[in-house]
């Protein structure tokens, strides 16, 4: 099954520090992967014994208390602006992305947007 072949892979492709997992590092593994992909990996490293029950207590609890975040920009919202369709929309998306990431997921929308200025 297909699903099954891609949670396996994303548990061995998953690198999770299970000793240093905060609501930030969650953020990012929800964003790069599906959430049940997350809770698998999770599971299986404290099947491994590699944490205590007190640690896969808080990391369950971290998984439960955060949100998977949304990159809400477009490249229709980088058409408006006049950036010009193709590579330069791609580009510009990415690097916008990477600021969002780098910021921890706050940078608003308005100030990914106002920064192309």
């Amino acid at each position: 099954n297909k699903k099954q072949i891609s949670l396996f892979n994303d548990i061995l492709n998953i690198k999770i520090n299970t000793k240093r997992i905060d609501k930030l590092k969650m953020m990012e593994y929800f964003y790069f992967y599906p959430s049940n992909s997350v809770l698998a990996t999770i599971i299986f490293h404290a099947i491994k014994n590699e944490m205590s029950g007190s640690e896969f207590k808080k990391n369950l609890n971290i998984f439960n208390n955060t949100k998977r975040p949304v990159f809400n920009i477009s490249g229709k919202d980088l058409l408006v602006r006049g950036i010009s369709e193709g590579i330069e929309i791609g580009n510009t998306l990415s690097r916008l992305e990477q600021k969002w990431i780098k910021s921890g997921f706050v940078l608003s929308r308005e100030k990914l947007l106002l920064s192309l200025n």
